[in-house]
């Protein structure tokens, strides 16, 4: 189990006992704690299990049914090797993460700060989970590079 802020990522064999194991532990987890655990927001993403049998553990958990790939805290998240088109959503956010009027309030040393922590960091985040293509890290870099 991988707890990121309120997100919870849970990996388990798609074996009906399991399932129904994890459902006890949300049922006393919640019970425990007061919280609420909102099965309308969760999602099951089965890897290779045939859709009848996905179907019927997504039923016993309560919650919606999704497929690869998809988005888990920003990033692209797939059960095959990501497309080039999927890794070039990645610069999107970089693109347009200082604007330029921002850019213009600030000194020298101030934009330089701001770049190199907030526009830096977006790379490094994602290649923490993906293995990115040089071309593509030179391209979530280029933002940064061309303000200098």
């Amino acid at each position: 189990m991988f707890r990121y802020v309120d997100d919870t990522l849970i990996l388990l064999r798609t074996e009906e006992p399991q399932v129904h194991c994890l459902k006890h532990i949300l049922i006393a987890f919640a019970a425990a704690t007061s919280l609420v655990i909102n099965y309308s927001k969760s999602t099951f993403v089965p890897i290779h299990v045939d859709v009848v049998h996905a179907s019927s553990l997504a039923a016993i958990l309560g919650c919606s049914m999704e497929s690869f790939p998809q988005t888990y805290l920003g990033l692209p998240l797939s059960d095959a090797k990501l497309s080039a088109g999927v890794l070039d959503e990645l610069t999107i956010p970089i693109e347009r993460c200082i604007p330029d009027w921002r850019v213009h309030l600030l000194n020298h040393d101030g934009c330089l700060t701001l770049t190199n922590t907030v526009m830096l960091l977006k790379p490094v985040y994602a290649m923490v989970v993906i293995r990115l293509p040089k071309s593509m890290v030179e391209r979530m870099d280029k933002p940064r590079r061309v303000m200098f």
